[in-house]
């Protein structure tokens, strides 16, 4: 009877984890973010905020052996305190682990999700990137976390008479397989 106990467990033990089994890794960015730079505000006129530095935050490799997809979501709340029109851009910049200035366009950093603010005065706003990774969107963006780690940040361009920014979510999910499988 203790021979079949053990038997039956194993078997359930590798049921459970076959090549098909998936796995999603979800990172929540906001922690890696320090708390002073999670919300702050602007001055009047042209201001170019980067969050939390140009070195962006190195995110460390998932511990995954094959990525398939995976999933980037950024909301950000914004406020214009201003008595002017709020223009301007929000992006996500992305770069390999050894870029330490990934917003400048070399050495492999790039500009993913880009999306225009135009806020009413003394209006509040959200601004949502939701951006899936695939072999056939944002392939950039995924071929760089199957790298390993990598850096990202958000950048936020304003024209503006003032306002506030408040990160409310930063998270990116990653779904794979823990092991290769031998074909």
């Amino acid at each position: 009877m203790r021979k079949l106990t053990f038997l039956l467990l194993a078997l359930a033990l590798l049921a459970g984890c076959s090549s098909r089994t998936r796995y999603t890794i979800n990172t929540d960015l906001v922690g890696f973010i320090p708390t002073s730079t999670r919300s702050n505000s602007f001055p009047s006129g042209s201001a170019t905020l980067i969050v939390p530095s140009e070195a962006g935050q190195q995110i460390p490799s998932p511990q995954l052996d094959i990525i398939e997809s995976g999933h980037i979501t950024v909301k950000v709340n914004i406020t214009n305190t201003g008595t002017a029109p709020l223009t301007g851009n929000f992006e996500i910049r992305m770069g390999l682990s050894s870029d330490t200035n990934i917003n400048d366009n070399s050495g492999g950093d790039f500009a993913l999700g880009t999306t225009t603010l135009n806020i009413p005065p003394g209006a509040p706003d959200s601004v949502m990137l939701n951006l899936p990774l695939s072999q056939t969107e944002n392939k950039n963006a995924l071929d760089l976390i199957k790298k390993g780690s990598f850096r990202i940040a958000l950048k936020l361009t304003v024209n503006s008479s003032g306002g506030t920014y408040s990160i409310q979510q930063a998270q990116v999910s990653i779904t794979g397989r823990p092991f290769a499988v031998i074909k």
